[in-house]
């Protein structure tokens, strides 16, 4: 009930609507609309601005309560499951969560059905029935079609996760029947997100790619001058710092001609040609990645003594850090004094997922830091604290 009050007071006020919050409207479920299907089949039920902001919150109260009596579940000990019911609450008051909820973008709703899917998979890991399975691969369903890069962080996890429920459960009854649900979900994700493809998005990624992270390092400007990228005095003048949509790169009609037939084929090239640093370049930006603000602090009564919210969340890197060593500490005391440790492939599986939506998201996109950054990294900073918090 704290709960409750304490976020509807964080969120208290009109809806705050974006340019891009038109394209959350048009529904379609095969991914022939710039966005995804279910932020607009949400938008599409409440067709109110207050609706969807009371949705949207209504979701955020549902996943984090679900997820704190989840936790309760798998501990015996009194104490601790309070002190577990009270981490996961504490977790969806802190600003850069919560404050999504009166935002008109994908956000919100992509963070409750992420919240909501490891509530359910904590459940399931405790007791797998049929209803619980079928539950998982809806709330996943949902969350996966919320965002195109949570389809592609749900796709690089499709097969480890398949693998692992054949493994455990076998070729029986239900072992195949998630398996083949699995399988429908990839299909399914990754047709739409093949036909939701935006050219301008994609040419805008391809040029901040080329500006932030490209341009400043002359070896790698040398290799993609090798592979046919036009010369152009105009990528010296914003490098390191691209201009977004005033870029005078978008009026050179040569260079955004390449960009658009070359740069995608050529930008994977040179990924796997250096791909140490290809998966060590993520990894140590993550600290940063997921302890910045984003926009949606700016209108969040806080709720919360900054010195929890500093600690729990932070604003700069230096509170993740801490937490991960004295989880890992702790797990491998437990490992050496023979204790259980519950939900090991569950915590396994946010691992994964973190550190594939690392690589897939600092690859596929052109910020190098700031709030735009750790807007993109929320499933992953959400993730990477309930995988704690589980350890």
């Amino acid at each position: 009930a704290a709960f409750v009050v304490l976020r509807a007071v964080e969120i208290a006020h009109s809806p705050t609507s974006f340019p891009d919050t038109g394209t959350y409207l048009p529904l379609n479920f095969l991914g022939y609309q710039e966005r995804l299907w279910t932020v607009p089949l949400a938008y599409t039920l409440f067709p109110t601005g207050d609706l969807r902001v009371f949705a949207q919150f209504l979701a955020g109260v549902i996943s984090w309560s679900a997820l704190a009596l989840s936790l309760r579940m798998i501990l015996t000990d009194v104490r601790l499951a309070r002190a577990a019911v009270a981490g996961g609450l504490l977790l969806g008051l802190i600003p850069t969560v919560a404050g999504w909820d009166n935002i008109l973008l994908s956000e919100s709703l992509s963070s409750s059905l992420l919240v909501m899917t490891i509530a359910l998979l904590i459940r399931t890991s405790v007791k797998a029935t049929d209803r619980r399975v079928a539950a998982s691969l809806v709330v996943a369903t949902l969350w996966m079609f919320t965002r195109q890069g949570n389809v592609l962080i749900f796709l690089s996890l499709v097969v480890p996760v398949t693998a692992f429920t054949l493994w455990r459960l076998g070729l029986g009854r239900r072992g195949l029947t998630i398996a083949l649900g699995l399988l429908v979900m990839a299909v399914w994700g990754g047709f739409a997100i093949t036909r939701s493809a935006s050219d301008t998005l994609t040419r805008w990624n391809s040029l901040q790619i080329l500006e932030n992270r490209i341009a400043p390092d002359p070896s790698a400007l040398s290799y993609f001058y090798a592979h046919g990228l036009p010369p152009s005095p105009r990528i010296a003048v914003e490098k390191g710092n691209f201009a977004a949509g005033n870029s005078p790169l978008f009026r050179d009609v040569r260079l955004v001609s390449w960009i658009d037939a070359h740069f995608q084929v050529t930008y994977a090239g040179y990924l796997l040609r250096h791909l140490p640093h290809t998966l060590a370049k993520p990894i140590d930006v993550l600290p940063v990645a997921v302890s910045g603000a984003t926009e949606s602090t700016d209108s969040v009564r806080g709720v919360l003594p900054t010195v929890i919210t500093q600690a729990v969340w932070g604003t700069t890197e230096g509170d993740l850090p801490p937490w991960l060593a004295i989880a890992v500490a702790l797990a491998i005391l437990a490992w050496a004094r023979g204790l259980p440790i519950r939900c090991r492939p569950l915590i396994a599986l946010l691992a994964l997922g973190v550190l594939f939506g690392s690589i897939l998201i600092w690859s596929l996109t052109g910020y190098n830091n700031g709030p735009e950054l750790s807007r993109l990294f929320m499933p992953v900073a959400i993730a990477v604290r309930i995988g704690i918090l589980l350890t």
